[in-house]
């Protein structure tokens, strides 16, 4: 019998080729077609994630755009101030009337003419101002940087 299914097999082997190929070709095209609708299924979904990454982007645009904005009309509108109180409060510290320490009237006792002599290493007014405003700037990245949630320490 097994004689028998052998020479048919031989006989035949067109029939036999054929229909192995056909059975290849049936699972490949049904392996094909998985990936196909596997592949339209991803392309959806980095559709919609591309959505609302580009939904996400616009809100982080908008609000860096009004955090900048703020920030720099906060800075443009305190400039003159920061500089002007920066010089006030250096010149204080030369007022022999003002005490340091709330409630004290007077300074401690100074040599004589320590504090109306004007040391050589002195900064001038313009480099206080400007030792100022480089601060009132630090701070105002800063507050930038906090505003948008960066680690600032």
């Amino acid at each position: 019998s097994a004689w028998v299914k052998t020479m048919w097999l031989l006989a035949n082997w067109k029939l036999v080729a054929i229909g192995i190929l056909s059975l290849a070709l049936a699972l490949t095209f049904k392996l094909w077609r998985g990936e196909v609708k596997e592949f339209a299924m991803f392309k959806a979904q980095v559709e919609v994630l591309g959505k609302q990454a580009e939904a996400e982007k616009k809100r982080i645009e908008t609000e860096h755009a009004k955090v900048t904005k703020e920030i720099g009309d906060a800075w443009a509108k305190n400039l003159d101030a920061v500089r002007n109180n920066a010089v006030a409060r250096y010149r204080m510290r030369d007022n022999p009337g003002r005490g340091f320490m709330p409630g004290l009237t007077l300074r401690p006792k100074e040599p004589d003419g320590a504090s109306k002599e004007r040391l050589a290493c002195d900064p001038d007014e313009a480099f206080i101002a400007d030792a100022a405003e480089d601060a009132a700037k630090v701070g105002a990245w800063q507050d930038w940087a906090r505003s948008l949630n960066l680690p600032v320490k």
